[in-house]
């Protein structure tokens, strides 16, 4: 059961393995009917490989797998993960699929390829200009393929990459100067890291850090494994 973020009176309820694409805001989802989860998160640009369709078509949206390789595939593979031996078996009975079906391993734009590195070493949102120049395209087609390949467009994938970083060090600080956290981080100014932060989690950057601090670690054989998929 998912939730809509601004309405979560309403919802929408999906039965079986689900592929969600990028998502430019949060997603809120009922806890208490995942009993058991497991879950692959691709690099950006990954899906592309696997699935082999545009990324932008599903952004902000969720397509149950059967939609994109058939009900029947997609229940052989939940029995066959339902009926392994154990939770190590699991992973690697997943990524085997999951690369058996690859498209293409190599299949992303080289420039695009270029720009996430330069992106993952600098998430900022004014330098996508200079990267479109880096690899020699005009702004249009470099923001065309970027969308193709990783689902959103440069800039707003360099403010979720901003976030994301913001997020890993925000619960790291013990004593909080949120103007000076803000601005070390590249954002204007303190309410701009608000809205920003608002936007993604939908929560303030001070309910989060007061709700993180209340929250009991995932104790470690309950953490699952992690299958690599190529990007």
């Amino acid at each position: 059961m998912i939730y809509d973020s601004e309405m979560t009176g309403r919802w929408r309820t999906y039965r079986g393995a689900l592929l969600s694409r990028v998502q430019t805001g949060f997603t809120v989802i009922n806890t208490a009917q995942q009993e058991r989860i497991m879950g692959v998160h691709f690099r950006p640009g990954g899906a592309f490989s696997m699935f082999g369709i545009p990324a932008d078509i599903f952004c902000d949206n969720h397509v149950t797998l059967g939609t994109l390789w058939g009900a029947a595939e997609e229940e052989e593979i939940r029995e066959r993960l339902a009926l392994a031996s154990d939770a190590d078996e699991r992973p690697k009975l997943l990524e085997a699929e999951l690369l058996r079906r690859t498209k293409s391993a190599n299949g992303m734009h080289p420039a695009i390829r270029h720009a996430l590195v330069e992106f993952g070493q600098r998430p900022d949102p004014a330098s996508v200009g200079d990267a479109a120049d880096l690899v020699g395209l005009s702004a249009r087609r470099f923001i065309e393929l970027f969308r193709r390949y990783v689902g959103v467009t440069p800039k707003l994938y360099c403010r979720i990459r901003r976030f994301q970083r913001a997020l890993g060090e925000l619960h790291r600080i013990k004593r909080m100067d949120w103007s000076a956290f803000a601005l070390e981080r590249g954002y204007y100014d303190q309410s701009h890291f608000i809205r920003d932060f608002r936007q993604f989690s939908g929560l303030t950057p001070s309910a989060y850090r007061d709700m993180r601090g209340s929250m009991e670690p995932v104790p470690e054989p309950e953490r699952g494994q992690i299958c690599p998929i190529p990007g």
